[in-house]
């Protein structure tokens, strides 16, 4: 897999540490190939975005969360192999935004907040998190009267309590709305400056290039896209 330069995502300079390996990882469907063999590494402070289509993305995240065997290649979190036995160390390290991710509803924005704030022993206050996605009118509603991006803002905050080295994000800005999109970058390019690693997956080339300029395509082809 490679980037527009040609160069191996894994050969990029710098000293900084490796959050998220991936090595020779492949994946066949019976007589077809998903994907080819590839090799990745995001360390901390890069902001990475995959291209690929739904079904990839759904094998890799898959993957990355324990739920289906790596067969073949091997997937390393902070110098861990990712095995069935390894999976609450994994997850210690990786917040997921995911598309099907749920939200407790009854509950208020804030409400939320703090019971996430609760669950992952975070010092960050409930107060910060509602400014950094910028729900500070709705803090008081409930979950389920607010709009689909607003909802999605909640997603957002609630990963900044986890405070994990790697953030991987499926289809961030799918169907938001433009301050939503603004937020993420935002929220996004900081958590790079605070020194963790973001890994983006998307079906959408575009939606990637508005979050970050290095992109990569995984496909049956494993081609350049950034």
């Amino acid at each position: 897999m490679e980037n527009s330069g040609h160069n191996s995502i894994s050969e990029k300079g710098g000293y900084n540490m490796s959050i998220l390996e991936i090595k020779k990882l492949e994946k066949h469907d019976e007589h077809s190939l998903i994907f080819p063999e590839f090799n990745l590494t995001v360390s901390e402070k890069d902001i990475i975005a995959i291209h690929a289509n739904t079904n990839v993305r759904s094998i890799l995240l898959k993957k990355l969360m324990g739920e289906i065997p790596i067969s073949n290649g091997s997937i390393f979190i902070c110098g861990e192999q990712i095995t069935r036995t390894s999976m609450r160390f994994v997850h210690s390290k990786i917040g997921f935004s995911l598309l099907d991710d749920g939200l407790y509803d009854r509950l208020s924005v804030k409400d939320n907040y703090l019971f996430y704030r609760t669950i992952y022993s975070s010092k960050l206050s409930v107060e910060d998190c509602i400014r950094a996605v910028q729900l500070e009118s709705k803090k008081g509603y409930r979950v389920s009267k607010l709009t689909y991006s607003e909802k999605r803002r909640v997603h957002f905050g609630r990963l900044l309590f986890q405070n994990s080295d790697l953030y991987i994000f499926e289809e961030p800005d799918q169907n938001v709305d433009l301050e939503t999109k603004q937020i993420l970058i935002k929220l996004v390019k900081q958590l790079g400056q605070d020194g963790k690693a973001v890994l983006i997956l998307t079906n959408n080339v575009e939606s990637a290039l508005f979050v970050t300029n290095q992109v990569y395509r995984l496909d049956e082809r494993c081609v350049t896209v950034g």
